[in-house]
């Protein structure tokens, strides 16, 4: 289902929080997909801020919302994580994923050695 979000900047120790803005309809993916892409122009464009984060809340219910989260990780890269207040749960954690991938890689990476020594 299609609403309009109200956007707030979430405080941090680096940023002052307030309203950022009242979107288009939109369902929740592209809304979420909009704040991350938003989120990441902020942290592209300000070098000095390490987290950044947007409460989404759904016009007119308070009970609807998300809190979106991006910070730097130590490759460089963005991480981001997506709670939804109603579920009570993070549906997106890059950062777990992509921790999980390493160690999926890694243990990958072990097994193939593992299988060139016993063919010593």
């Amino acid at each position: 289902m299609k609403c309009r979000w109200n956007l707030e900047v979430a405080d941090t120790k680096q940023i002052m929080g307030g309203f950022l803005e009242l979107t288009q309809e939109m369902t929740e993916k592209q809304m979420i997909a909009y704040v991350r892409k938003v989120a990441r122009e902020f942290l592209a464009n300000n070098k000095d801020i390490k987290k950044y984060g947007i409460w989404a809340e759904e016009d007119g219910n308070d009970d609807h919302s998300f809190h979106i989260e991006a910070s730097r990780n130590w490759k460089g890269g963005i991480d981001y994580w997506v709670y939804d207040a109603q579920k009570d749960e993070a549906i997106v954690n890059t950062l777990h994923d992509r921790l999980e991938r390493e160690r999926q890689k890694y243990d990958e990476d072990m097994r193939k050695l593992e299988e060139s020594m016993h063919s010593l």
